[in-house]
């Protein structure tokens, strides 16, 4: 194993033992918020997504959004694994409806569900939604003509599956 490999390695451990203090941390914080904790979780993420990236080129595309904010990730350190998925009903990535965007991504490997299964705190709770907010206000520094909203769909051991919503920002020119 080379040196940077073992370093990442290194850094992603002691990252994943904070976020453990975050698992503990957020059960508790549910527990008192309930609902409030989720929206806390999510504006406070999308603030730090938004400024993770916002060195980074400016997209229109989509897919390449994705592999923007995959390389920001990589060079900050993080590895996060996400792919597009594309259904068999589907003739690429992106499902247009009512005027929005949709891409599904399989998230494979990711610290936050690592965490929470080491925990064992529930997923779909406020670290998912904060890791959300992340990815939302990221994407919204890369393409900042949208509104970026990421659901999941099925949250699993070994991947969750998770719909990105892509919704065009009204112009605000009056002219």
């Amino acid at each position: 194993m080379d040196k940077k490999a073992s370093k990442h390695g290194l850094l992603r451990k002691k990252l994943q033992k904070g976020m453990i203090f975050m698992g503990a941390l957020a059960e508790g914080t549910e527990k008192l918020q309930k609902q409030a904790s989720r929206a806390v979780g999510f504006m406070a993420g999308k603030k730090v997504g938004i400024r993770s990236v916002s060195d980074v080129q400016q997209v229109d595309d989509p897919l390449e959004a994705l592999k923007v904010l995959s390389d920001a990730l990589f060079q900050m350190g993080i590895q996060w694994n996400f792919k597009p998925f594309k259904h068999v009903h589907m003739d690429n990535f992106i499902e247009h409806k009512d005027g929005k965007q949709h891409i599904y991504l399989v998230f494979k490997d990711c610290m936050i569900r690592n965490a929470l299964f080491h925990y064992g705190h529930v997923q779909k709770e406020s670290l998912c939604i904060m890791s959300h907010g992340i990815f939302s206000g990221a994407l919204e520094a890369i393409m900042p003509g949208y509104d970026i909203q990421l659901e999941i769909e099925y949250a699993g051991p070994n991947s969750c599956y998770k719909v990105l919503t892509l919704t065009p920002r009204k112009s605000t020119d009056d002219g």
